[in-house]
C-alpha cells in the first residue's frame, strides 16, 4: 500500500533538480511555469526532513525519502546520491550500478568517477570502459576517453571506434570517426583506417558526403567510407541532382557520385543543378549546361535564373526579359522589363507598372493588366486593379465577379472581405455568411473569432454569423473553445457560445496550456480554476509551477504546497483559503 506524502517542503535549491524553468511572474501574465516532460516518467523528486524520494502526481510516495539527493528519471533510470556516493536506480528503487563518488548523465549514457578514475556506463548502467584518466560525451552515440595523455572514441555498445592513442578526435557521422596524430587526420569506420596518407583537415558530413584537405587540395568522402574524389580540387561543393560543382585553377566543372568528371572544368562560374540544368557564366556571357555536359543557349544571354521546373528567366543584351525552356527553346518574346515566377508553371510579366500572368509556354492568361499580382497560395493570387482587389485563379480568370476594397483569404477556404470600410465573411461558395457590417474581424480558430464595432467586441462563427453582438471592451482569440474577455478593465474567460466561464474580476485570466484549467491573478496573487470556473488552487499564491507529471507546485511565502489538477492538496499543512 502506498503511503500518502506528509509534511514536505521544497527549498528554492530543488528547482534545478526538478529541471523547472524559473521566471518571475508579473501582473498581466500567466503565473504558471511550464516544462517539457519528454523522456521523464511520472515520478517527481521531493524532499522531506532533509532527505529525498519520489512521488507521483497524486502525491503518493513511490520511493521513500531515503536519499541525500534525487534527480529526475529519464528512460526509467535516475541518479541518486546516498550517504556513501552516487548510484543509478530503476523505478522500483533497485540499484542498477555500483556506487561512485559522482555520476553524470549524458546524452549517450553516464560518466562516473571513483578514486580519481573515470568509467563510462551505457544508458542501462552497464560499464563499457573503465580505468580512464577522463571521459566526455560526443555526438551520435559516442564517448571520448583519455588515457596516458592520449585520446580515443568508444561506441555506446562498448565497441571501440578509435584506439586511445591520438591527440584529438572528431565524430564525422555515419559511424565514421576522425583522429589526429602529429598534425594529420585519419578517418576510421569500425576501427578500420580509411586513409593511409594523413589529411590536413576533415569536416563532418553534410548530407552523405564529407570534405577533406590534403596538400592544400580538396577531396570527398562518402558515407560508406569510400574516397570518391581524391584531393585534386581547389573547391568541391556538395551534390545536387547527382553532381557536385568542383573548381580548379579558377575554372569550374562538375563530378558525379563516383568522382567521374561529368561537366568539363572550363567555366568562369557554374551554379548548382536545378532540374538537371546548371547555369554558367563564361567570358562575361550567360548560358546553361546539362549535368551530362551538353550546353544550352551557349553564352547567348547577359543574365538568367536557375530553371524553375521546365523554365528559366533570362535577360538579353538589351536588358529585356524572356522565358526559355529546358529543351533549349525561347517560349516568349524578349519584351518585358521583368519576369517573376509566382507558382509552378506561372509567371508574372511586367511592362512599366503593369502586370500580366503568363504560363510556361508563353501564353498571356490575363488580357487586362493589373497594378499588382501577388504569388499564388492555395491556387489563388491577390490582384489589384484601380485600387480594388480580387483573387486571380491559375487559368487567368478572377474568383469574384465584384472587386472589393480588401480581401484576406483564410486557411480554411473562407475570405475576410472589406467593402465600403466594413468587413464581412464569405464561404468557399462565395456566399456571405457574415454580412460586411463590422469595423474589424479577427482570425478564425475552430470556426470562431471576434468582431468589433463601436469599440466593442463580440463573437462570430464562420457559418452561423453573429453568436454574441459586440458587448465587451476586449476579446481574445479562441483556443480550445474559450477566449479571454475584458469588462470594466478586468479579465475573465468566455466560451464560444457566449457563456461566461470565468467572471471578469481578475487582472489576468487565461488558458493553462496543455490542460483544461485556467490560471488567474489579482493583486499579484495567483491561482488556478477548473474548466467550469471552480477554484482548484486558491488565488493567494506567490508562484505556481507545473511539474512534469501534471501536479501544481505552489509557493506562499516560504512554504510550498502541492495540488492535483482536481484541487487535492498533498500536504497536512492547509493554507488559508483566502478569497478569489
Amino acid at each position: 500500500m502506498r503511503t500518502t506524502l506528509q509534511q514536505f517542503k521544497l527549498q528554492s535549491s530543488i528547482l534545478l533538480c526538478l529541471v523547472l524553468l524559473a521566471c518571475q511572474p508579473s501582473e498581466g501574465t500567466s503565473p504558471v511555469v511550464e516544462m517539457s516532460s519528454a523522456e521523464i516518467i511520472d515520478l517527481v523528486p521531493f524532499e522531506s526532513r532533509g532527505m529525498w524520494g519520489y512521488c507521483n502526481a497524486s502525491g503518493d510516495i513511490e520511493i521513500p525519502a531515503e536519499y541525500v539527493l534525487a534527480r529526475p528519471f529519464y528512460d526509467s533510470i535516475a541518479v541518486v546520491t546516498a550517504a556513501d556516493g552516487d548510484v543509478l536506480i530503476s523505478v522500483d528503487n533497485t540499484a542498477v550500478s555500483e556506487k561512485y563518488e559522482r555520476i553524470e548523465r549524458t546524452d549517450a549514457g553516464f560518466i562516473a568517477t571513483r578514486a580519481g578514475s573515470y568509467e563510462i556506463l551505457n544508458s542501462s548502467g552497464d560499464v563499457i570502459k573503465k580505468d580512464l584518466d577522463s571521459a566526455a560525451t560526443l555526438p551520435q552515440g559516442h564517448f571520448r576517453f583519455w588515457k596516458d595523455t592520449s585520446t580515443g572514441v568508444i561506441h555506446t555498445d562498448g565497441s571501440l571506434a578509435v584506439q586511445g592513442e591520438y591527440e584529438d578526435v572528431l565524430v564525422l557521422g555515419f559511424g565514421i570517426v576522425a583522429a589526429q596524430q602529429k598534425g594529420s587526420w585519419y578517418a576510421f569506420k569500425n576501427e578500420r583506417q580509411i586513409n593511409e596518407s594523413g589529411w590536413e583537415f576533415v569536416g563532418p558530413f553534410q548530407g552523405a558526403y564529407a570534405g577533406f584537405n590534403r596538400n592544400g587540395k580538396v577531396g570527398l568522402l562518402d558515407s560508406n567510407a569510400v574516397v570518391i574524389a581524391d584531393a585534386a580540387y581547389d573547391e568541391v561543393r556538395f551534390f545536387v541532382d547527382g553532381v557536385a560543382v568542383v573548381g580548379k585553377g579558377g575554372k569550374y566543372g562538375a563530378i558525379n557520385t563516383r568522382g567521374d568528371l561529368q561537366v568539363a572544368i572550363e567555366f568562369d562560374e557554374l551554379g548548382n543543378s536545378n532540374q538537371g540544368v546548371m547555369p554558367y557564366r563564361n567570358n562575361g556571357k550567360f548560358g546553361y549546361v546539362r549535368t551530362n555536359g551538353e550546353r544550352l543557349f551557349d553564352g547567348e544571354f547577359e543574365a538568367g535564373s536557375p530553371f524553375y521546373g521546365y523554365n528559366a528567366i533570362v535577360w538579353n543584351a538589351e536588358k529585356k526579359a524572356g522565358l526559355v525552356n529546358n529543351a533549349g527553346t525561347p517560349v516568349c518574346e524578349f519584351e518585358y522589363d521583368n519576369i517573376l515566377m509566382l507558382d509552378f508553371g506561372l509567371f508574372r510579366v511586367q511592362k512599366g507598372l503593369q502586370f500580366w500572368l503568363m504560363d510556361s509556354v508563353g501564353t498571356l492568361l490575363t488580357q487586362e493588366p493589373c497594378s499588382k499580382i501577388a504569388p499564388f497560395n492555395m491556387g489563388l493570387a491577390l490582384a489589384e486593379r484601380n485600387e480594388q482587389w480580387n483573387l486571380l485563379k491559375r487559368d487567368g480568370t478572377f474568383l469574384f465577379p465584384t472587386w472589393y476594397d480588401n480581401i484576406k483569404p483564410l486557411d480554411n477556404g473562407y475570405f475576410l472581405i472589406e467593402k465600403d470600410n466594413k468587413w464581412g465573411v464569405m464561404n468557399p461558395e462565395l456566399e456571405w455568411t457574415v454580412p460586411n457590417e463590422f469595423a474589424s474581424i479577427g482570425a478564425f480558430r475552430g470556426g470562431y473569432t471576434w468582431c468589433r464595432e463601436n469599440n466593442k467586441f463580440g463573437i462570430l462563427h464562420q457559418d452561423r454569423g453573429v453568436v454574441l453582438p459586440p458587448t465587451y471592451e476586449e476579446l481574445g482569440s479562441f483556443e480550445n473553445g474559450t477566449a479571454y474577455f475584458m469588462q470594466n478593465n478586468m479579465m475573465g474567460v468566455i466560451d464560444s457560445t457566449g457563456t461566461v466561464v470565468v467572471p471578469a474580476k481578475y487582472h489576468y485570466a487565461g488558458r493553462l496550456k496543455g490542460t483544461n484549467l485556467y490560471s488567474v491573478s489579482t493583486s499579484r496573487k495567483f491561482g488556478v480554476l477548473s474548466e467550469k470556473g471552480a477554484v482548484v488552487v486558491p488565488v493567494i499564491m506567490d508562484r505556481i509551477e507545473v511539474l512534469p507529471n501534471g501536479a501544481l507546485q505552489c509557493s506562499k511565502g516560504d512554504r510550498t504546497i502541492y495540488y492535483s489538477q482536481t484541487g487535492t492538496a498533498f500536504t497536512d499543512h492547509p493554507v488559508d483559503s483566502g478569497t478569489d
